[in-house]
Order: C-alpha cells, then structure tokens, then sequence
C-alpha cells in the first residue's frame, strides 16, 4: 500500500495537518496502536537479518496461526511490513522507507 502522506510530509511541527494527511497519518498509527504490531514489529527490527517468516514470528510471541497471520496482514496493508517470497515461505521485514518517513513526521521542526 502507498503513503502518500509520508511521501510529502515534514515534520507536525512545519505546518497543521491536512485533513487527509491527518486521516491518513491516523490508519498508519492505528495499525501500530496494538501491543502484538507493536511487538512483531521490534522483533523484525532486533533480528539479525531484520527479516522473519510467519511461522518463526508466531513461535517467538508465542501466538496463534491465525492471530499471527491477521497482525502480519494489518502490518502489511498498511504498508509498514514488506513480503518477500522465499521458497514455500513468505518473509516479512519493516518497510524502512516508511518507518524513516514516519519518524521524519514526529521530529522537532
């Protein structure tokens, strides 16, 4: 999924937020506002090779398939988890382009 608002944003404290930019800003944090995203998502960055499967990430916190597979599709729908396919695996690392954009949002202008 494409962020365009990050594409253009600087940081709050350049200028208010656009209406759009604001709902937007709001569905980028609201995939990250649950303690499991939030979790999956510090798992991938701590990893050595900053790039998990499924399967790994559902033993690591201990969480169901299912559970797993809806906080990974969330994740990803909102464009801050890219899928790579590796074999019979799919691999999962953080999209750095939008988490380095979504720090540049909260920086001191």
């Amino acid at each position: 999924m494409a962020l365009p608002f990050l594409h253009r944003a600087g940081p709050l404290t350049d200028a208010p937020l656009a209406d759009e930019d604001a709902v937007e800003l709001a569905r980028l944090l609201h995939a990250l506002a649950n303690e499991q995203r939030l979790k999956i998502v510090s798992l991938l960055l701590h990893h050595p090779q900053r790039a998990m499967n499924g399967g790994e990430i559902q033993a690591a916190l201990g969480l169901s398939q299912p559970t797993t597979s809806h906080h990974l599709a969330r994740l990803a729908k909102a464009g801050l988890l890219e899928r790579e396919r590796d074999g019979s695996f799919v691999r999962f690392r953080v999209a750095s382009v939008a988490f380095e954009r979504l720090r540049g949002v909260f920086a001191e202008g």
